[in-house]
Formats: C-alpha cells, structure tokens, sequence
C-alpha cells in the first residue's frame, strides 16, 4: 500500500482584544452519597479577569480539508524530481524553481516533460502541486494548472487507455452465469 501524506497550512490570525470581565460563581452544597449529609459549603465566589489583547501572528496546522471532504491527501512524491527534469532539459539553472518560469516557458516545460517521462508521470506531477495549491491561488496555481491542462490537450490520446477498451469491446460478452 502506497504511503500518504497530508500537508500542513500557513494560518493567518487576526489579533482581537479581550474585554475584562467580572463573574460570581454561587455557593454550592457538595454533599456525600452515602448519608445525605452535607459535609462542605462552597461560598460564593467573585471572580475578575483582566482583559488581554492577542496579538496576529502566523502558525501551521495539520492540513484537515473542508468540511465534508477531508485532507487533501495524494501519493507520497520525490521530492525534486520536477526540479532536475527541468535542470536538466535546460528550462532552469542551478537553485532556482519550477515557480520562477514565465507561464509561457511553463508550457513549453510540460511538453518537453511529457515527452521525456511520459504523459501520465508528466500529468501526476503537475496535479500534485496543483492540488498542494488549491486553496492558496495566485500566480504559482496558475502556472501548475496551464502546465496540467496542456499535458491533457496535447496527450490525452495516451493518457486514456483506448487499446484497452477496445481489446475487450473485441473480445465481445461472455456468457454470464447459469
């Protein structure tokens, strides 16, 4: 079984100012079961809080999904793989990154990347980052999405297992049972 992996997000909290406050907890009777006797009184209490101020900050939490569809969990991936293929088909030089292309040269990439690994392996890569930045937009969203969709224009024969299909529509029913 393959292993799975889930992300964590960046968070963004707003800061928000506590009021003070000033609460009384009545007395209370504690008895014991045993013999019905009341054994302690609690008297009344007042109880005053300061108010606070928390201040916003940043902070990552385990990534859950939206509610009803759960973590965003896909196959565990090698890290860097989409890096050197770039590297090494000359779209990147040493230490840079698959965001820092033009949308164009991204293009250009997903080809080039679909030819040398293959459409499927090609695809799988640019919707695994597709996904990673699903809810986060901006341009990188963008950059992995056109990659994605022109792997699936240009290569959806291959990635649709047509032989299959009509090797077995060849083959013609079999007879069912009894």
């Amino acid at each position: 079984m393959p292993r799975h992996f889930s992300r964590t997000l960046t968070v963004r909290r707003r800061g928000f100012r506590v009021q003070p406050t000033t609460f009384t907890v009545p007395r209370r009777q504690i008895t014991q079961q045993r013999d019905g006797l009341v054994r302690f009184m609690r008297p009344q209490q007042i109880i005053r809080r300061r108010g606070f101020t928390v201040s916003p900050t940043r902070f990552q939490i385990r990534d859950i999904g939206a509610p009803g569809r759960g973590p965003r969990v896909i196959p565990a991936l090698k890290k860097g793989r989409m890096t050197r293929a770039a590297t090494s088909l000359g779209f990147l030089k040493r230490g840079q990154k698959i965001t820092d292309l033009s949308d164009a040269r991204v293009k250009r990439f997903a080809v080039a990347l679909a030819r040398r690994v293959g459409a499927k392996d090609a695809l799988g890569m640019f919707q695994a980052q597709v996904v990673f930045r699903r809810r986060t937009g901006g341009p990188n969203l963008r950059k992995f999405t056109a990659g994605r969709d022109i792997i699936a224009r240009k290569f959806g024969r291959q990635l649709k297992p047509r032989e299959a299909i009509r090797a077995r529509l060849r083959m013609g029913k079999r007879p069912g049972p009894g």
